[in-house]
């Protein structure tokens, strides 16, 4: 009823304790799938595994609703229509073509790049704010962890730097 507490209406009661440390430590890119200067299968996955959570409102989106804080792009076509998802404690982000180009043996749908193509891909970082490596706009311009820290994209220890690779694929899709 009005005015009761949550806890009394059987809600959960749980405690926790917080530090009097500041995160101040930008996230880094710790690993890529594909590798770079790599050349792949079209259903090759891409897949970017940072050094510590991300914030999923800078890392997760869809192309077809303007997500642009990552970018895989085609030399010759431009950016790669897809959609970007969390997983791995937030730590992992693997990337979703559109484009449908078969059917495994489970009979699950098998996504794939463009084939025989070249590929710039891009991490960006959000735009440091006052008190670096700190973010001061919402929403974010690019890559910061849960604490609003921006990429650390070159891994040099100062945030706002974008990270870069680059890989190619064939034409094959590859179903074994």
């Amino acid at each position: 009823s009005e005015g009761d507490s949550v806890l009394n209406a059987g809600g959960y009661l749980w405690t926790f304790t917080v530090s009097t440390e500041l995160d101040l430590t930008p996230p880094e890119v710790k690993n890529v799938i594909p590798r770079n200067v790599g050349t792949y299968d079209r259903n090759i996955i891409v897949q970017i595994d940072f050094t510590e959570a991300i914030d999923p409102t800078s890392s997760t989106g869809s192309t077809l609703d303007g997500f642009e804080n990552i970018q895989v792009s085609d030399e010759v076509t431009g950016v790669v229509s897809g959609s970007y998802a969390v997983s791995n404690q937030y730590k992992t982000i693997t990337f979703t073509t559109f484009d449908a180009c078969g059917t495994n043996s489970c009979g699950e749908t098998i996504y794939c790049l463009p084939g025989n193509a070249n590929f710039d891909s891009t991490v960006f970082a959000a735009t440091p704010g006052n008190e670096p490596p700190q973010v001061d706009i919402f929403p974010y311009d690019g890559i910061v962890d849960v604490a609003a820290n921006s990429l650390d994209g070159n891994g040099d220890g100062v945030a706002g730097d974008n990270y870069e690779w680059k890989f190619s694929t064939t034409d094959d899709v590859n179903l074994s």
